[in-house]
């Protein structure tokens, strides 16, 4: 990480997805429909937040996965993104932050990294080949209770 932002900077490998055969409408599907049997999806969401959007995306060959919720409410958007670099030598996605080191979180024997970027809260870490984060939490508290509900 530098002053305003943080990702993962690392070697990627190829972590061998099945395309899925039919339409997904949710990460889970997609998730199942790849294989992934990690548990990377968020089951707490605060109160009164609904779907927005629902985004699955993969490139031929499956060398590259993307899957992206947002959840919102009154214009304030929690979004859910999960994606799969699976090209070596790959970076990871850039998530701005504000101006202090990420703090470290363990849950589920996965370090998370939590950061704060104009007074939202985001989470990112890597399973199961993916690199996964959350963003949109008013509160760190609102983000690890979303963090510990993968792992529940």
């Amino acid at each position: 990480w530098d002053l305003f932002s943080f990702r993962f900077v690392k070697p990627r490998q190829y972590i061998g997805l099945q395309a899925p055969t039919t339409e997904c409408r949710t990460i889970e599907q997609a998730l199942k429909a790849m294989g992934i049997e990690e548990k990377m999806i968020p089951t707490w969401i605060p109160d009164g937040y609904e779907v927005e959007d629902t985004e699955i995306d993969y490139g031929e060959d499956m060398w590259y996965v993307s899957l992206r919720q947002t959840f919102a409410k009154k214009g304030e958007p929690v979004q859910i993104e999960y994606s799969c670099f699976a090209i070596e030598n790959n970076q990871g996605a850039v998530h701005p932050k504000d101006v202090g080191e990420p703090e470290s979180y363990f849950a589920g024997g996965v370090q998370h990294f939590t950061m704060q970027e104009n007074r939202h809260w985001t989470g990112v870490w890597e399973q199961g080949g993916f690199e996964c984060s959350i963003h949109g939490y008013q509160t760190r508290e609102e983000l690890l209770r979303a963090i510990d509900s993968i792992y529940e």
